[in-house]
């Protein structure tokens, strides 16, 4: 036997005992071990998840605005906020990211990480509206999970001071003998605000300018300073200027008059059928973990009080809604 040879039949008993090994009752204890530790980690996982839904708010929260600061969306969600702060152990952080009239927000809190540290304080715009007219990067069925809708507000037709219309049916009219010359604003693009103006320029038969902002403020101060003549959103953020002469309101889009409010007519007198209203809710990302869900449910219906308190002078009416009512609010707007 040579060297070659040797070293061959040296090396072969190694190589049958290495494969061999492999179903030996140490393998089968290595494999055990491992298994063991794999089990143990994932409880470990577990109790530690479990211990975090339990210690829910451990830091600040933060409820995602998607539109600029001063709108009705914005001044409801701090009055909800400054509930949430006196009941839960951490302060809850208003974070307005405007834009894409309220996508960019609402797209950033559908990949925010489900844990109850991020909110979106949403309108119908960014659930059902900008869904079925744009293309937006989340699922408002899929991408959320519905916690409360915490109120609903009155839509309402105001000019600038610098329209001589005292009715909606002047309005018209003077929109009319003046084709392209008047222009609305809007909260942006598929904002409510917009889906209002271009509903009440389709019903009349009227062609006005849409211009959009990242939001009510800005698009009501485009309004006072007369840059546009014409805004359909929501009466609250509109009935004090109107009380300081700021602005005049010509119509509200009920389907009866207010009766805190006689003297202002419909824009269904107008315009029969037209009826609208808006509605401001309290949602999470998809997957955020049921108990956290119940407890942000339980103390959005106890803001309830608090809400009317602050809201009464604004008309606006506070409507906590359970989870499932909430959820079958959005669901039937989305469909086709």
């Amino acid at each position: 036997m040579n060297v070659s040879d040797r070293a061959i039949a040296i090396g072969q008993p190694r190589a049958v005992v290495r494969r061999s090994a492999v179903g030996t009752p140490e393998h089968g204890r290595s494999r055990s071990a491992r298994v063991t530790l794999m089990l143990l980690g994932t409880f470990f996982l577990c109790g530690q998840a479990a211990a975090q839904v339990e210690d829910w708010p451990n830091r600040p929260v933060t409820m995602v605005v998607p539109y600029e600061p001063g709108g009705i969306v914005d001044l409801t969600a701090r009055l909800l906020a400054d509930h949430m702060a006196k009941v839960f152990p951490q302060p809850f952080i208003i974070e307005n990211r405007a834009g894409a009239g309220g996508t960019i927000g609402t797209q950033y809190v559908a990949r925010a990480n489900p844990d109850g540290g991020t909110l979106l304080v949403a309108s119908v715009a960014q659930i059902a509206i900008a869904p079925l007219i744009q293309s937006v990067k989340y699922d408002p069925l899929n991408d959320f999970v519905p916690i409360s809708m915490f109120s609903s507000g009155f839509i309402a037709l105001a000019v600038s001071t610098g329209v001589t219309a005292k009715t909606t049916a002047d309005l018209i009219a003077h929109a009319k003998a003046n084709p392209g010359k008047l222009a609305y604003s809007s909260a942006g693009f598929g904002s409510f605000s917009h889906l209002g103006g271009a509903m009440f320029t389709s019903r009349a038969g009227i062609e006005l300018l849409h211009v959009p902002y990242k939001g009510a403020f800005p698009a009501v101060q485009a309004l006072l300073s007369d840059q546009v003549q014409v805004y359909v959103g929501n009466f609250a953020e509109l009935h004090p200027l109107v009380e300081a002469g700021k602005l005049r309101l010509l119509a509200i889009a009920t389907r009866e008059r207010l009766a805190q409010t006689p003297d202002l007519p419909t824009i269904a007198e107008t315009l029969p059928g037209f009826q609208m209203a808006g509605w401001q809710g309290l949602l999470a990302p998809a997957r955020t973990p049921p108990p956290i869900v119940s407890r942000l449910e339980q103390q959005s219906e106890l803001a309830n009080v608090y809400l009317l308190t602050h809201q009464r002078q604004k008309r606006v009416s506070p409507r906590p809604l359970h989870f499932v009512v909430t959820a079958s609010w959005i669901e039937p707007q989305n469909r086709p």
